[in-house]
């Protein structure tokens, strides 16, 4: 690993980090996460030299938004988790965008299950546990939750894939 692969690598980390925490507090992911993605794999390029895989990348990448525009128009997905599952196909980009997108829905599946968990046993939390839960950013409410912070699966999937591309490329 160089120089080059920490920085990125990092980078990719510490905004997927910051997208998922925002989702998870305030079910909004910032526009400028999918935005430092984005410009940052345009940067990774010429660096890598993968200028011959670009036309693979965008293919990917708009399928993947073709895909989640459609699911954001059925109320399925946030316009964000759109734009961060955009920006990370373009990562990803061949074989590993199925494995990615394959995760991203394992890892949504195993949230809606922590999720639905949350809301049966929150009336069971004692005070001290939600005042807790609250002071580290997740609030636990006593009302029904309205949505799901996809954005988490999104972002565990892109641990995996930053994990792939920069610490353990095959």
């Amino acid at each position: 690993m160089h120089y080059g692969s920490l920085v990125f690598g990092t980078t990719l980390i510490v905004t997927l980090s910051w997208a998922t925490v925002t989702d998870v507090r305030a079910r909004t992911i910032p526009n400028l996460a999918p935005a430092v993605i984005a410009v940052l794999w345009l940067l990774h390029l010429p660096l890598e030299g993968g200028w011959d895989k670009v036309p693979v990348d965008l293919i990917g990448a708009a399928s993947v938004f073709a895909v989640g525009f459609a699911s954001w128009r059925c109320g399925l997905l946030g316009g964000g988790d759109v734009k961060l599952l955009t920006a990370l196909a373009l990562w990803a980009g061949g074989p590993p965008l199925i494995r990615f997108i394959v995760l991203t829905a394992l890892a949504g599946g195993a949230l809606a299950v922590v999720w639905l968990a949350m809301r049966s046993l929150r009336t069971l939390l004692p005070v001290p546990a939600v005042i807790a839960l609250g002071r580290l950013g997740v609030e636990v409410a006593r009302a029904e939750p309205t949505t799901l912070p996809y954005g988490v699966a999104i972002g565990l999937a892109g641990f995996w894939l930053v994990y792939h591309l920069f610490w353990f490329p095959r």
